[in-house]
């Protein structure tokens, strides 16, 4: 691992008891996640070829959810287990592509764009909060695509090279700053990643009642308390300022993941649905229209904006419940994580 991040790697772990004040929202060590993944596939299909995995934009997939479990395969296996899960609210997912089952097709676009397509069959590595691991190769194909510049080079990346870029980026995002782990944090054992959830919600919260005085604490609540995040060596340009038009400064990309959230006014509507083929009871969640986008970087810097959300969700009764405020998505995963 490079000497950076083996050091901030050290220095996030020995920050737990909170020596330092600093505090970002997370860290996701993206380069060693690659590197260790594609030696898990090889050490557990020995039969594929080193050159027949590549990479493409979406092969980080990073995601917190406060119920998640794993199921305890091997334990329950062995033992009479009266609950064989284990708390995993944070896991990330590798999935690589296996470059002999790619197929890929361009359609052009009378604006000038094309959309670019990918179906392949994946090979796909999982590390859980709890420090297990499993790799596995599902029997059907998978699809990627984007939209974007036709001239633009849509080639997976050989793993190696995803991986060297990744680490140039982290190099600059943590060259001034050591960060310290806040109280609400989510660790893998190995160091792969951290997640301070307070910190998250919070500052995303934040940065809507700094850009939206007239908006109350009270009234904001997240469509979701499941986040995800969105990790990529390209530039993520800082969205333009929807009131003024005015664009940010785009001197330099804005960190290699970040993660985003919605916020609406009020906890939504849940109405039962009349359904006589159903034999359990049905509602429905409404999910107000008007609402905020927020992104929220490494650093915990976060940026709002009005975004148009409404939706409605359906589902058993007792499944479906009100939208979370911030502080309910907190309190959901400190209770997922005492249970560790």
């Amino acid at each position: 691992m490079n000497p950076i991040l083996s050091r901030l790697i050290y220095s996030l772990l020995f920050l737990v008891a909170g020596f330092c004040h600093a505090s970002p929202a997370y860290f996701i060590d993206t380069p060693e996640l690659l590197r260790v993944a594609q030696d898990a596939v090889h050490r557990t299909y020995p039969e594929i070829p080193k050159s027949e995995l590549v990479a493409s934009d979406d092969t980080v997939q990073f995601s917190c959810t406060p119920g998640q479990k794993r199921y305890l395969q091997e334990e329950a296996a062995k033992q009479c287990l009266k609950n064989p899960f284990s708390p995993t609210p944070c896991s990330v997912q590798i999935r690589f592509m296996l470059r002999s089952t790619m197929e890929q097709t361009t359609t052009a676009y009378k604006n000038g764009q094309c959309h670019f397509s990918t179906r392949y069959r994946p090979v796909i590595v999982e590390f859980f909060q709890d420090g297990a691991s499993q790799v596995r190769r599902p029997e059907i194909q998978f699809s990627s695509g984007d939209v974007g510049d036709c001239s633009a080079d849509h080639t997976p990346e050989e793993i190696a090279d995803l991986a060297r870029a990744h680490e140039a980026l982290l190099e600059k995002e943590y060259a001034t700053a050591t960060p310290a782990l806040g109280t609400e944090t989510f660790v893998h054992p190995d160091g792969y990643f951290m997640v301070d959830y307070q910190t998250l919600f919070k500052n995303a919260q934040n940065a809507i009642l700094q850009r939206f005085p007239q908006e109350k604490t009270a009234d904001l609540h997240l469509t979701d308390a499941d986040f995800s995040f969105v990790c990529d060596d390209s530039i993520h340009w800082k969205p333009v300022d929807r009131w003024t038009l005015q664009l940010p400064s785009q001197k330099e990309s804005t960190g290699l993941c970040y993660s985003a959230f919605t916020f609406v006014r009020g906890s939504g509507a849940i109405e039962e649905v009349v359904d006589s083929r159903s034999p359990t009871k049905m509602c429905r969640s409404v999910i107000p229209d008007e609402g905020y986008y927020v992104r929220v970087y490494s650093d915990g810097t976060a940026e709002a904006r009005v975004s148009s959300i409404g939706y409605s969700r359906e589902g058993p009764c007792d499944s479906i419940n009100g939208i979370p405020s911030v502080d309910e998505a907190i309190a959901q995963y400190r209770q997922a994580s005492a249970t560790d």
